[in-house]
């Protein structure tokens, strides 16, 4: 009865929103369009249609009162006075106040009878759960905020009394990750997400249709509703990502090829949007060779750099993007209110960082970065692909090839990005003298550590910065980099892929690198990323013990010091 009456209750939601395109669960008033209603569902009339729509509704009514009275006494109710007394004996003095606090609080007080007697039902059920944890107080703390965010709403809770295994992975989550604790609470409707997960990591063909679904309810103009949308399908995939790697123990780079796919998605979506926008004000462009442009062919691309590059995304990472065209810059437009190319190729450019990046109450949906655009940020948003050439080619320093090396377009259209993963390749295979390659590098790593590694004093006191200290992440990213930079002028193969897992497996099999060493590198790589991964989970910093890595960075920086800097010194036991 459940099914039939929420497959019932989807189609009337369908036909009401086709109506007039917009999301929207009101039943119209006007008699045209209560007359398309009935035709779509197949109704001879209104009043048949009401009568058919209060009979399902009246049955969800009766299974959902029904499922309350069925939870109400159960083994966690019914042990209520003993949970109490076994959780007393795991907290201390400050968890106790906070939950007195809780009970005989203002917010309690304000809130209705029956959500008070639900969220009454709920408390024995999160106790019997917390009780069952590793760290019961860690995760009782961390829900405790997320309790107070739904108690209104509490056909959360209802949900969560009845199915106890979404209750276990709640407060499983809650012990290993605050992060995921606090975009619960901060956005509860992901607990709609949440409950409905079945941890898999989602696939790219799912979310493309997921958010172009959802992106075709919204009329163009309507702006606020398309970054709604947008930053919804962003964080409810991030969750589920989040859920599958602590739940499901997803392997690292799995979980960082999913990420990086919903934020290609997303950017794809981005520039769709914002290029239908321009589009529709201002007509289309031509490209460089006369032709017309379309949504299907834009000659515009977007270049993905750093992390999205190279496949390897975290948890709240950004975005290092580029905007390049292959457009007149000098033809009009073909709308009224005409524009040139190359205001029309800023324009796109300018709506894409609006949608993607204005912060509103739920956040944004990403922080983009752009300054690894020609001329950084002195330089033009976006640049034309013969500009963007001139400048690699004639301008560029080398730390600007070296990023290059994690660059690979992500979105638009596919003839440019052709043309730009051609050139990339032309740039990357120039032959440069390994001495200077080697001096540059070791320049620009330096200056890295200065900057962001760990200061003299913490490295005394045993710390070591995962990400920027020596032997850390950072390390064996520019080793792969600088294999690239040095030997694809004789060995192409090494410029073809953007992530360093391959460059460096691509490396043992140019026979630039040992078998055994590209892959002491490659385990050593995975194996601090999965500690970043783990680290962000849980809202802590890159920051930690020397001593618990000492083996890992010794393998780095052995193969630093013969890779890059001779002189160096591997002081691992001074820190």
């Amino acid at each position: 009865e459940l099914e039939d009456a929420y497959l019932f209750l989807r189609r009337v939601e369908h036909a009401i929103q086709a109506l007039n395109d917009q999301q929207t669960q009101l039943l119209p008033e006007e008699a045209d369009l209560r007359q398309r209603i009935i035709d779509t569902l197949g109704f001879t009339s209104w009043n048949e249609f009401i009568d058919v729509l209060n009979e399902k509704r009246q049955k969800v009514k009766v299974q959902f009162k029904q499922l309350i009275e069925d939870t109400s006494s159960n083994a966690a109710t019914e042990n209520f006075g003993q949970l109490e007394q076994q959780l007393d004996e795991v907290l201390d003095d400050n968890a106790k106040n906070l939950i007195h606090e809780f009970w005989h609080g203002h917010a309690l007080k304000k809130l209705p009878s029956n959500a008070v007697q639900r969220l009454k039902m709920f408390w024995p059920h999160l106790i019997e759960a917390i009780l069952q944890s590793e760290q019961p107080q860690t995760a009782l703390l961390r829900l405790m905020p997320l309790i107070e965010s739904v108690m209104r709403r509490t056909v959360y809770l209802v949900m969560l009394i009845e199915s106890k295994g979404a209750l276990q992975r709640l407060v499983k989550m809650a012990t290993v990750s605050p992060w995921i604790c606090e975009e619960l609470t901060q956005y509860p409707v992901l607990l709609d997400e949440f409950l409905s997960m079945d941890f898999e990591l989602p696939k790219r063909k799912d979310l493309e249709d997921s958010l172009r679904q959802q992106l075709l309810r919204i009329e163009i103009d309507q702006v606020e509703d398309q970054m709604r949308v947008l930053r919804l399908f962003k964080k409810s995939n991030v969750l589920t990502v989040a859920a599958s790697d602590v739940l499901a123990e997803s392997p690292l780079m799995k979980v960082s090829d999913a990420l990086t796919d919903i934020a290609e998605v997303s950017v794809n979506a981005t520039l769709n949007l914002a290029y239908q926008t321009v589009a529709k004000r201002h007509g289309y462009p031509k490209d460089v060779e006369g032709k017309r442009c379309s949504l299907d062919y834009k000659a515009f691309a977007v270049i993905g750099y750093g992390k999205v590059g190279g496949i390897e995304l975290g948890y709240g990472s950004d975005l290092d993007l580029v905007f390049i065209h292959y457009l007149d810059e000098q033809a009009d437009t073909d709308g009224t209110k005409s524009i040139t190319g190359f205001e029309f190729a800023m324009r796109v450019a300018q709506k894409f960082m609006s949608l993607m990046t204005t912060q509103t109450l739920d956040g944004r949906v990403y922080e983009i970065d752009t300054r690894l655009r020609p001329s950084g940020e002195a330089g033009l948003l976006v640049t034309s692909l013969k500009a963007y050439e001139h400048y690699q080619l004639k301008s560029a320093w080398l730390w600007e090839h070296q990023a290059l090396v994690r660059a690979r377009s992500i979105a638009g259209d596919e003839a440019l990005c052709q043309k730009f993963e051609i050139f990339r390749r032309e740039i990357l295979t120039q032959s440069r003298d390994e001495a200077y390659v080697r001096e540059e590098v070791l320049k620009m790593r330096q200056k890295m550590k200065d900057h962001l590694g760990s200061s003299s004093e913490q490295k005394k006191h045993g710390i070591f910065h995962l990400k920027q200290d020596a032997g850390g992440i950072v390390d064996i990213e520019f080793m792969a980099q600088y294999a690239v930079l040095a030997w694809s002028g004789t060995k192409p193969d090494l410029a073809h892929y953007s992530d360093n897992v391959r460059i460096l497996e691509d490396a043992a099999k140019a026979d630039c690198l040992s078998s055994e060493d590209a892959t002491a590198l490659i385990r050593a790589y995975l194996s601090e990323r999965a500690e970043s991964h783990r680290l962000a989970l849980a809202n802590q910093s890159m920051q930690v013990s020397a001593a618990d890595w000492r083996s890992t960075r010794a393998v780095v920086c052995n193969l630093w010091q013969r890779l890059i800097d001779p002189t160096a010194s591997v002081e691992l036991d001074s820190e």
